[in-house]
């Protein structure tokens, strides 16, 4: 029986598709080595029998020691989209992924790339996933087998401030063009399926497709059809998109980066046509739409909150402004439409404001989350003042005086008028 049971190095655990992954891994009775940067959201795995693995992907000897006797291990890039050189970024932990490979004899891994990464013209996003492919190509003895997907179902959220603003469908994707759509709950299940059957086949590429492309102006029939009210597909130009992702904290590169591949997605198919295989996505984006879209457009009884609090002295800045970010992100998965800001002060960089604005009906389920009670109680532990909760009536804007800057940000509403603040975290 111990024979059948495999050891998996799942990285990036905490995300959409590794979580998933790690989770019917576990289910199917193997041995998951579950990595990420923050011990507290690995919890949920390791109560399931998951080993944790603490640490940093740009650390080659923490990489090295995961995948040390591991049968496999599940690869996901990702990398700080605020760094000035995002194309740096991401290639220094796909060459920290196969040097890891290299060093520790791993046999099998699982990259997850991008749609389109056969075509050499395409550049943008696309492009660095086809550079990391190559190099896990180059190590030896390394069965690497790419899983390309294309346009995430959660991308849209990126649309969401555009949206609500335009009342529109508004992307920088051309309203008529053809866009393959991945759920990530689907991409965990080609993972699972392909992992357990090992060994992998050294230089198998899997094309995951949606059942049926659909186009943005598509998408905008399916949530005028919801609400009962006009709702129109509408380009937004190049230069106010990446406006918008700078407001999000997107570094320019990145956002250079992001619009090309919107662009490349307009203009062409990303579809191989002799792929070695595909895999067929059974969950269709209009269902998405329906069940996660439109309710983030529709109006409903809103909860503000203001947080102020001030961090003990022998605080690590940088660790706490990460684990701020991946709260953030939490808030952002279990609900499309919560808008949540941090601010830090100028003038005191241990000082910080968080503002929020929530649906009424998701705050108790948002409570319940692990991970939302996990930060909650840190909280506590990290303050030397606070943190104080302020209701607030209403949260005008995301605008800030100048002695606070933006921390971590899910959305497009704050307001920190009281204090001078910028945003760290987009």
């Amino acid at each position: 029986m111990d024979r059948d049971r495999h050891t998996y190095a799942v990285t990036v655990a905490t995300g959409n598709i590794g979580g998933r992954l790690a989770r019917g891994l576990l289910e199917a009775g193997h041995r998951v080595r579950a990595l990420g940067r923050d011990a507290s959201r690995l919890q949920d795995l390791v109560a399931l029998g998951a080993t944790p693995f603490v640490g940093d992907s740009a650390d080659p000897a923490f990489l090295e020691r995961a995948f040390r006797g591991a049968d496999a291990a599940f690869l996901v890039v990702k990398a700080d989209q605020g760094a000035p050189d995002f194309r740096a970024a991401f290639l220094r932990v796909g060459e920290q992924y196969a040097a890891a490979a290299r060093a520790a004899g791993l046999a099998n891994a699982l990259f997850v790339s991008s749609m389109g990464a056969h075509d050499p013209e395409l550049d943008g996003l696309i492009g660095i996933h086809r550079e990391v492919e190559a190099l896990l190509d180059e190590v030896p003895g390394l069965n690497a087998v790419h899983l390309r997907a294309g346009s995430f179902f959660k991308n849209l959220f990126y649309f969401l401030p555009a949206i609500r603003a335009a009342g529109a469908l508004a992307t920088p994707l051309a309203p008529d063009a053809p866009i393959d759509w991945a759920a990530t709950d689907d991409l965990a299940q080609v993972a699972l399926r392909t992992l357990v059957e090992l060994p992998l086949r050294r230089g198998q590429v899997i094309e995951a497709r949606g059942a049926e492309r659909r186009s943005i102006a598509e998408l905008a029939r399916v949530i005028e059809a919801q609400l009962g009210r006009p709702f129109p597909a509408v380009h937004v130009a190049r230069d106010a998109d990446l406006r918008g992702m700078a407001a999000a904290g997107l570094s320019p590169d990145m956002a250079e980066r992001m619009h090309l591949t919107w662009e490349i997605m307009s203009a062409v198919s990303l579809r191989n046509q002799a792929p070695g295989a595909t895999a067929l996505l059974p969950t269709s984006i209009e269902s998405f739409v329906r069940e996660t879209i439109v309710p983030a457009l529709t109006p409903a009884e809103r909860r503000h909150v203001r947080i102020e609090y001030r961090l003990r002295d022998d605080v690590d800045l940088d660790a706490f402004k990460q684990r701020v970010a991946e709260f953030v992100a939490g808030l952002r998965a279990h609900r499309a439409d919560s808008v949540y800001t941090s601010y830090q002060a100028t003038d005191d960089p241990r000082r910080f404001v968080h503002v929020g604005d929530f649906a009424a009906d998701a705050v108790p389920s948002l409570q319940a989350e692990p991970f939302f009670r996990r930060f909650s109680a840190g909280m506590r532990e990290l303050c030397a003042a606070g943190p104080e909760v302020i209701q607030l009536v209403a949260v005008a804007s995301t605008s800030a005086s100048s002695r606070y800057a933006q921390a971590s940000r899910s959305g497009s509403r704050a307001d920190a008028s009281s204090v001078d603040c910028r945003s760290t975290v987009g």
